[in-house]
Formats: C-alpha cells, sequence, structure tokens
C-alpha cells in the first residue's frame, strides 16, 4: 500500500515521462494535459498534483491576473463611493438654513462650475459669526493692520460687540477713495441679525500719558493750526501748534504748550493777542480732569 502523496508523485512522475515522450499540450487555465492524438487525458489540481515549483511562468501569470483583478476592483471601489458621497449634502460651515429653494422629489441641474446659472439648494446663514464690511478713508488706510481690534456699536440694540479686521483690498476705489476693509464680529448669543446697520470704531494709532486739548481749542488759518493760550499775566497769546494723534475730541500737542498752561475754548472772535483777560476755569465734556480755559 502506497500513501496518497506517493501516488501523486507517482503520478506526477508519470507525467513527466509523457512529456518527454510525447511532448504534451498544457492548458493552464483548467489544468489539463493533453497527450497527442488523444490517448490519454489526464485532469490535475494545482494544489494535489502539480508540483509548482516546476513551472514558474504558469506561477507568475496567476498572480499577475489576481493584481490586475484586484486593481480593477478597487478601482471601481473609489468610482462607487465617490458616486455615493453625491447623495450626501456637506455644508462648509455650521449655521441656519434661511431660505430653500427646492422641494422633495426636485430635479436638481449640477452645478459643477461658479459660473453656472444653476439654481442652487438651499440658501446657508453663518449665524455665530458675523462679517462687516466698512469703507476706510484714505487718509487712515496706512493705519489699518490685520488683526487690529474694532469697536462695533448696533444702535437698534444699544449695545457694543467686539471685532477683528480679518481683512481689507490693498486698493482704494477712485470714485470714494476709500479701502475696502473687512471685520469679523462674533455672535456667541446670537443677538445680531444679517442686515443690521453697525457703527465701527477702528483704534489707528494710540499713545500713552501724552498731552493733548480738545478740539474746540484750536483754530486752522491758512494751514497753520493756532490756540490762544493765557499767559501768568492773564494776557492772552496766539501760539502755533504741532499736533500728532487725534481722536474725535482731542487732539496730542507735539510743540507749542506746555503742561499746566490754560488754553482758551469757546468764542474767541473778539479776542487779540496782548489782550489782558479774567480767566475762569472750567471742564469741558469732552476733556474730563483738565484744567481749561
Amino acid at each position: 500500500m502506497r500513501s496518497l502523496d506517493e501516488f501523486a508523485c507517482g503520478k506526477l512522475a508519470a507525467l513527466e515521462r509523457a512529456r518527454l515522450r510525447r511532448t504534451p499540450v498544457m492548458t493552464a487555465r483548467d489544468g489539463i494535459f493533453a497527450e497527442r492524438g488523444g490517448r490519454r487525458l489526464l485532469s490535475f489540481s494545482c494544489n494535489d498534483y502539480l508540483n509548482l515549483s516546476h513551472h514558474p511562468a504558469i506561477i507568475k501569470a496567476a498572480v499577475e491576473a489576481a493584481q490586475s483583478k484586484l486593481a480593477a476592483s478597487q478601482s471601481k471601489l473609489v468610482h462607487d463611493q465617490a458616486l455615493f458621497a453625491y447623495a450626501r449634502i456637506t455644508a462648509p460651515f455650521a449655521g441656519v438654513v434661511t431660505e430653500r429653494y427646492a422641494n422633495l422629489g426636485a430635479l436638481m441641474q449640477a452645478g459643477t462650475s461658479s459660473s453656472t446659472q444653476a439654481m442652487p439648494l438651499v440658501r446657508l446663514s453663518q449665524d455665530d459669526l458675523f462679517r462687516l464690511v466698512i469703507p476706510v478713508p484714505e487718509s487712515s488706510v496706512r493705519y489699518i493692520r490685520v488683526g487690529d481690534p474694532v469697536d462695533v456699536l448696533v444702535p437698534s440694540l444699544n449695545r457694543r460687540f467686539p471685532g477683528k479686521v480679518i481683512r481689507f483690498s490693498v486698493d482704494v476705489r477712485e470714485d470714494t477713495r476709500t479701502m475696502h476693509t473687512e471685520v469679523d464680529v462674533p455672535n456667541p448669543d446670537r443677538l445680531l441679525v444679517p442686515g443690521m446697520y453697525a457703527e465701527a470704531s477702528l483704534t489707528l494709532e494710540a499713545r500713552e500719558n501724552v498731552l493733548a486739548v480738545p478740539l474746540e481749542a484750536l483754530n486752522h488759518v491758512g494751514g497753520q493750526i493756532t490756540a490762544y493760550i493765557v499767559s501768568p499775566e492773564d494776557k492772552v497769546e496766539v501760539r502755533a501748534l504741532t499736533l500728532g494723534v487725534q481722536t474725535s475730541t482731542d487732539a496730542e500737542v507735539v510743540s507749542g504748550v506746555a503742561e499746566g498752561e490754560r488754553v482758551i475754548v469757546g468764542d474767541r472772535s473778539g479776542l487779540v493777542a496782548g489782550e489782558t483777560v479774567r480767566p475762569q476755569i472750567i471742564q469741558t465734556l469732552q476733556y474730563q480732569g483738565a484744567e481749561q480755559e
């Protein structure tokens, strides 16, 4: 009695002898060796009878065929996944749908480019972050920087919101002489609504501990800025001033006035240089805490 392995080896040995004598025809696809003249047909299984080490070309062809089928299957999987992804519409940001342009079952035209006239599906509004567009005058363009803080006042809510310059154009419009500037305003409490009117205040330049006078004390004559000063002898003096940073109420004095000197505010049309006056110290509403004349 011979074992099954010995029997398989004997079959293979007989097959090899037959190949030497009769030059058999090999069909790799179905694993059949046929002798010339059709006298004997031997079918075999690669796992049981064939010694694969004797046929490397068959192994290589089978591996290449399997790899080709795998690549084709993977390509089809990617294609099917891409088509299936169109079934789900993902918003670019979290927000609220403010308008819907189609109902269930409606046929929508594909919008594959920015120039298409296809109707959108919905309109989405990002309500936790608002963008305020402000025109910055040409004289203030040089002070604008990305990240600058902005104080935003909404009159209808009587409330202020902090904002930040997020971007701006690098050119000034010829018709308005202003620069397009965008400010992001967080809206965590959802108090702001699109379309509300707002006023923005930008800090163009800030300086601490400087000498300043109220704008109502300044005179603009022939391109020169002057102010009426009361001397220690209570006489009127007219001095030319050099100004620095200005706000809506005050102006920094670079030169022309020393700290502690009295400046005349109000109507100065009847005053002349050298005239003796009787000064009265007052406090203006815009410049609290300073003695003004």
